[in-house]
């Protein structure tokens, strides 16, 4: 978690948490993936793709069963969308809506799953 921010609004001190998007994202390089791929190699159609195979072969196809064939032993944190910063903003400086790394997976956008 980070300190909270000191600024100065309207001459008066007040403290925020968090940072606004573009800070908290430049320590992040999956912030902006589309959820679920947050810290892996593979594209949105490289997973259809997989997908599409494996079911016209019979096979199970879901996503779960994409991470347990690519030997993905974690599952994607949905608190954050597997971005590893809360999408929702934690406070506010005038208009700017601050954000924080994400508690529930540390960062890292994935969680840690035995059962993969």
């Amino acid at each position: 978690m980070n300190p909270p921010q000191e600024t100065d609004l309207k001459g008066s001190k007040s403290y925020h948490r968090g940072r606004p998007w573009h800070e908290v994202a430049s320590d992040k390089p999956f912030a902006n993936e589309p959820f679920g791929l947050a810290g892996t190699v593979y594209t949105i159609q490289e997973i259809k793709s997989w997908r599409e195979r494996e079911h016209s072969a019979g096979r199970p196809s879901e996503l779960e069963d994409f991470y347990r064939a690519q030997n993905l032993s974690y599952t994607f944190c949905e608190a954050c969308q597997s971005r590893g910063i809360n999408v929702h903003p934690v406070d506010w400086d005038g208009d700017t809506p601050l954000f924080e790394q994400c508690e529930i997976c540390g960062g890292t956008g994935k969680l840690v799953n035995p059962s993969i």
